[in-house]
């Protein structure tokens, strides 16, 4: 063999090497959509409090993610958060060493359900409280490191009551002059509506949002509730759904505000917008901006179950025909009856959208977590998974994705799982891009 040859397998021996170890055939790049085996243990990591969720999540700066949602504490359950390196490792930085549960006021649940970070690296987290006085909308700011910030509201927590009843927030945005809205529900003359409160920097209600601070909205029946929240062009748009009295044909409901916080006339009619899939229960979960044009996503009833359900719409609030099936997508991920498919969250990667959620097959009894991948068309992303969907299972037993953030590139899916106890841990899943 002469020198010239011995140099090229020398070359070809060191770029297969990785990290000392021997790589394995082909680009781990090139497999969108498999679980990446840099995070955690084979591309999953789980954590446990006691019996808890996670809910949503965040990516902070240095890469690191941070999950908030809820744990048991005895016979209540608090606001519970967790941080985790880029490797999908516990941060011991965070808390206590990496985990940190708040209870709010002494109640008998509290959930957190939204998560945002602060230009100032502090986070909000955004939910329920629950106790003798009913049910409020609660915020809770923690500093950097986990520790309650005590200059926002009493002693970092803040709680609204809305009209008395049930109210509860499941969206949460830091607008750009470092305001804080929350979108969700509120229990106003019997019904529940649409609900968004805005506060200042320092916890306390922005009164020049809607009425003190808080403003509704009823969209088209008894029973309204919005689960996402963006800013677009200065504007509030929330998500979610309505139905009135037969709970099994509800549809997607969207909801804009001005930046005062009344209904935005210019959209759809009188600020509000429904949409209707095949004549059964559709409910939107989760909101982004895709150049200027807005698209909402969850589940929608169909003639095998519920599947996952997009819908784009214009400035103004109309369906957007270059998208899907006159501005409509659905995806059955196990074609037979009685399986369910939901979307709970939705990012834009480079362009393209990514929605996760859960996926129930009948034969098999049980949800695992479920995403795919969409190009700007409303397309499965053929590229990504198998024909453009993944689905991962922690541990044969009910697994489900509840937020999605993307880090470094790849999209990291967050809920919870069974574990084999039959407990609920917190649930993390990195994919390859």
């Amino acid at each position: 063999m002469g020198p010239s040859m011995r140099r090229v397998l020398l070359w070809l021996l060191a770029t297969a090497l990785v990290g000392g170890q021997l790589a394995a055939a082909g680009p781990a790049a090139a497999d969108p959509g498999r679980l990446d085996p840099g995070f955690g243990t084979g591309g999953r990591t789980t954590t446990s409090f006691a019996d808890d969720a996670g809910a949503t999540a965040a990516v902070l700066q240095n890469g690191k993610v941070v999950v908030a949602g809820f744990a048991v504490t005895g016979a209540t359950t608090d606001f519970a958060l967790t941080r985790y390196r880029p490797n999908g490792t516990l941060d011991p930085s965070f808390g206590n060493h990496g985990k940190v549960t708040t209870d709010i006021a002494g109640g008998a649940g509290d959930t957190a359900t939204a998560l945002a970070v602060q230009a100032d690296g502090k986070l909000v987290a955004a939910g329920l409280t629950s106790g003798p006085a009913g049910q409020d909308v609660a915020l809770v700011r923690y500093q950097p490191n986990g520790a309650l910030d005590m200059s926002f509201g009493d002693h970092g927590r803040v709680v609204t009551d809305f009209a008395g009843g049930a109210d509860a927030a499941h969206a949460l945005v830091v607008q750009a002059d470092g305001k804080l809205v929350v979108a969700g529900s509120a229990t106003v003359g019997g019904n529940q509506d649409f609900a968004v409160a805005r506060y200042n920097r320092n916890g306390t209600p922005d009164l020049g949002f809607g009425t003190g601070g808080r403003a509704t909205v009823d969209i088209a029946g008894d029973f309204d509730e919005a689960r996402a929240l963006v800013v677009q062009g200065g504007k509030l748009v929330t998500a979610g759904f309505t139905f009135t009295g037969d709970a099994a044909t509800g549809d997607f409901a969207l909801a804009r505000f001005t930046a005062g916080g009344r209904p935005d006339a210019t959209f759809g009619t009188g600020g509000r917008v429904t949409t209707d899939f095949a004549g059964g229960f559709d409910d939107a979960r989760a909101l982004v901006v895709q150049g200027g044009k807005l698209v909402a996503a969850g589940g929608a009833t169909t003639g095998s179950g519920p599947d996952f359900a997009l819908a784009r719409y214009d400035e103004h609030g109309s369906l957007d025909p270059t998208f899907g099936s006159g501005g409509k997508v659905t995806t059955d991920f196990a074609p037979v009856f009685g399986d369910a498919d939901e979307i709970n969250a939705l990012v834009l990667q480079q362009g393209k959208l990514v929605a996760a959620g859960s996926s129930f097959t009948g034969g098999g009894l049980r949800f695992d977590f479920a995403v795919a991948r969409y190009r700007q068309n409303g397309d499965l992303d053929a590229t990504f998974g198998t024909g453009g969907t993944t689905t991962t299972d922690f541990a044969r037993r009910e697994d489900r994705a509840q937020a999605l953030v993307v880090q470094g590139g790849r999209p990291v899916a967050v809920g919870s799982a069974v574990s084999g106890s039959g407990k609920q841990t917190f649930a993390l899943a990195r994919y390859l891009n």
